[in-house]
């Protein structure tokens, strides 16, 4: 047996390994060209798969597959924060401020996030074992950093790398002079003899297809602040055209150059890419894509910015290394980055994507991250306020006040534990029959195409009658239920600002390794008896949260984010003052 890394270059190894029926598997499939776009080879594997000529370990060998979903491999290994001094003694990152220059965080966001692709192949190759006429696991497709990593995180083992020749340097000169022939032809193109003055706009909004941004939106509205929403592609506009009606949009390429704007513009294209062609060559080709796009980007944004001129923007996109460029043509401009976190990373404690960021201002859910993991990392320049979740409008922030019904909400999903998390949720509703239990599961979670899916859907034709698959929007759960479960999403903080006695499955304390839950006293459950034990006691009178005290995973303080938001955009007068019924813990 062989196991491949397959990629454009050794192709044709697995042709000919399928045409002599040698028993070959993939590993995964990476790209030279196109980056994370890998259809193009994955459709000749699959054709192979059906001619019984190869196997794939993810598709073909479940049982062989350590992790089956990608974020068990956070949980169960917090494998980035483990390997993070490696990483940055491998990647020089102590000197990459004189290498890279106004680059260098970009540079190392980068490095942060693509570097975890070989993490998670590492552990794919460490659990495959020999053949019983083989005394090792051969593995072709590798670069130099599959087989020094491996040999960092498991030391020597019975894989052996078979080295080939490489050709990611060649690849990465043919991407760098592809990348600078388009971005002058794209410059080019967007000069204009006679450009108009910048149009004034207050807020530039990246967009996600998330109705949060509509919730910013709807408040700027509110005090006649103009908006223009940024769209990263054209196909965005079709997909969400209902949460974009009756707003302005348009898409990164409207900007445009005066002739002499872009003489400048194409001499300082000229000089970054070569120089980080030049810095950069030695890189693995899916670093040095990331890398080499990025002076297009920054002539992009400089273009949109000769055309609006906000005076705020609002990213999105913290886990795309270019945001970093973004802030800086934006400070150019004289305009202010801001940012949002997406949710609560607590599933382990550090996240690739949000190692390196570079905002003016970044909020976050809570302090608690903040301060024991990013404060070290994160630019000083760059202000971090705490504004709880940022998914409930100000109105539904008001109407947390009302009574709720004592019903349980559930936010599950695909884990190692849950086939548990199931048996509790069983467990739950056989101990209060009189409650309703709505479980609420993405939609891509209750595909038949994953175990838990097929799970989910036997689970339900069993279930006791008080228990419903709930289709709606998670948050509408908090005005109809007392209690939530999860198994670490960040719902469950939501859940327990918004007022509920909010839990998390955690079963397997010695798997899972890291999860920040834990900091907050009660909040963490390892047992179904347990769980109904805390709700008990909660109806009994005898057990409550200690919502003053808890660290602040999330703000507890009452604050509306919203209010925090405009208070620091200079749109209103008046300092956030906290929501009487919000405001469990001191400000």
């Amino acid at each position: 047996m062989e196991y491949i890394i397959l990629s454009e270059f050794n192709l044709p190894r697995l042709l000919w390994r399928a045409w002599r029926n040698k028993s070959t598997c993939v590993v995964t499939t990476r790209s030279l060209f196109k980056g994370a776009a890998t259809g193009h080879i994955d459709g000749i594997v699959d054709k192979l798969r059906a001619k019984g000529s190869v196997t794939h370990l993810r598709k073909d060998h479940e049982d062989r597959v350590p992790y089956p979903y990608m974020p068990d491999l956070v949980r169960c290994t917090n494998v980035f924060a483990e390997s993070e001094p490696w990483m940055e003694e491998k990647f020089c990152f102590d000197s990459s401020e004189n290498v890279y220059g106004r680059y260098a965080s970009a540079y190392r966001h980068v490095c942060c996030s693509q570097v975890f692709d070989y993490y998670e192949t590492a552990y794919l190759i460490h659990r495959q074992e020999p053949e019983p006429d083989q005394q090792n696991v051969y593995v072709t497709g590798a670069d130099a950093l599959d087989a020094a990593f491996h040999l960092h995180r498991f030391g020597a083992t019975a894989k052996v790398f078979k080295r080939w020749l490489r050709v990611d340097r060649l690849v990465n000169v043919v991407l760098g002079l592809a990348t600078l022939a388009y971005s002058v032809l794209w410059i080019l193109r967007h000069v204009r003899l006679q450009p108009s003055e910048p149009e004034e706009i207050f807020l530039g909004s990246d967009f996600t297809g998330s109705d949060h941004d509509n919730i910013l939106w709807d408040e700027l509205a509110a005090q006649d602040k103009s908006i223009v929403v940024v769209l990263r592609n054209g196909l965005q506009a079709k997909l969400y055209q209902d949460l974009l009606e009756g707003w302005r949009y348009c898409s990164t390429d409207v900007g445009f150059y005066s002739l002499f704007g872009a003489l400048g513009a194409l001499k300082e294209l000229v000089e970054d890419v070569v120089s980080l062609s030049l810095k950069g060559n030695h890189l693995p080709s899916s670093f040095f894509r990331q890398l080499i796009i990025l002076p297009h980007h920054r002539f992009v944004y400089r273009a949109l910015f000769n055309r609006f001129s906000f005076s705020y923007f609002w990213g999105r996109d913290d886990y795309n290394s270019y945001h970093h460029i973004r802030s800086q043509e934006l400070r150019r401009a004289g305009a202010k980055s801001y940012g949002i976190m997406h949710g609560i990373p607590a599933v382990c404690s550090i996240v690739q994507q949000l190692r390196h960021l570079d905002f003016d201002v970044y909020y976050v859910a809570g302090n608690f991250q903040y301060e024991h993991y990013y404060k070290e990392k994160w630019p000083t320049h760059m202000v971090v306020p705490s504004v709880g979740t940022f998914g409930l409008t100000r109105d539904e922030l008001w109407k947390l006040a009302e009574p709720r019904e004592k019903n349980i909400a559930l936010f599950i999903g695909p884990t190692f534990q849950e086939d548990q998390s199931l048996a509790a949720v069983r467990a739950l509703a056989e101990a209060f029959p009189d409650k309703k239990l709505f479980i609420n599961a993405k939609p891509k979670d209750r595909e038949m195409s994953i175990s838990f899916g097929r799970k989910l859907k036997i689970f339900l034709e069993t279930a006791p009658a008080n228990i419903e698959l709930h289709l709606g929007r998670a948050y509408d759960l908090f005005f109809c239920c007392q209690y939530a479960f999860s198994d670490g999403s960040t719902l469950s903080a939501e859940a327990l600002q918004a007022g509920l006695d909010s839990y998390i499955f955690d079963f397997q304390p010695t798997v899972w390794k890291v999860t920040d839950y834990r900091e907050l006293p009660g909040v963490c459950v390892h047992s179904a008896a347990e769980a109904i034990g805390h709700i008990k006691q909660a109806e009994g009178g005898t057990w409550s949260l200690p919502r003053a005290t808890m660290p602040q995973l999330i703000d507890l303080t009452g604050k509306i984010a919203w209010d925090q938001i405009l208070w620091d955009m200079g749109v209103s007068d008046t300092s956030p003052q906290p929501l009487p019924h919000l405001a469990f813990a001191p400000n």
